[in-house]
């Protein structure tokens, strides 16, 4: 069986409603199994639904051109697009989530399935790899950085750092979400922040249905997302902007 083939069969389809219920918000394929064809980024992940989850809460009409960096399936990317009617690039950097990508953008009318059709395109997929970019050749220039779930490898984290610093050279801020699985990787992603030079301007965190500030203000939000956080793995958001 080919590649392609054996893609397509570990394929299924979810689809993500609005607070009401009555109307799709966007509509996505994913993995079934949570590691397949060696990569995560096949699956649906926790934090992503969290960070889609906080757009519809606050959708904002700010931001023109968003980058989502470990886009995966392209959920909190698509969603924010969607929401708040911007430009997104989503970025990975293997083909199979590439291509996975493309099909879940063209699924949610944001770009054509035609290569070199250009009549849709509200959003666009690049290969960026975190441990080999050259800031010089990126022509992606945005107001936003998002990213979700992808604080778990420690031996990326400063590549990932170096990144977000670069690209935030144009952007306002960037917005990380991470479910809190290991306090080592969050340690050490916080670590690399600073050693970047950038530092953490807002931190919240999503638990149960609640959205709880360092100063323990809350605000109850639940999600109607097929994964979301619990009391026991919370989903920690950072507003992440340079050092001045």
């Amino acid at each position: 069986m080919s590649e392609t083939l054996k893609f397509h069969s570990l394929l299924n389809f979810q689809l993500y409603l609005n607070e009401e219920g009555d109307k799709v918000l966007a509509k996505f394929s994913e993995a079934i199994n949570q590691l397949s064809m060696g990569t995560t980024g096949l699956s649906v992940w926790q934090a992503s639904c969290d960070l889609a989850n906080l757009f519809r809460l606050v959708p904002s009409s700010e931001y023109k051109r968003v980058v989502e960096l470990g886009s995966g399936c392209g959920v909190s990317g698509m969603a924010i697009s969607k929401l708040s009617n911007c430009e997104v690039v989503l970025t990975d950097y293997d083909d199979n989530v590439l291509d996975l990508l493309k099909k879940n953008a063209v699924k949610n009318g944001l770009m054509s399935e035609e290569d070199g059709d250009t009549s849709i395109n509200q959003a666009k997929i690049r290969c960026l790899d975190w441990c080999d970019f050259d800031f010089t050749e990126w022509k992606e220039p945005a107001d936003l950085i998002i990213a979700a779930d992808v604080v778990y490898d420690t031996a990326l984290l400063a590549s990932l750092c170096s990144v977000l610093r670069l690209l935030l050279r144009t952007a306002k801020a960037a917005i990380v979400a991470c479910t809190r699985r290991n306090e080592a990787s969050i340690g050490c992603f916080e670590h690399h922040l600073k050693c970047a030079k950038l530092e953490i301007v807002e931190y919240f965190e999503y638990e149960n249905g609640e959205y709880r500030t360092l100063d323990d203000l809350y605000y109850t939000h639940p999600s109607n997302f097929p994964f979301f956080s619990s009391l026991k793995t919370p989903t920690i958001f950072y507003n992440i902007q340079p050092k001045k």
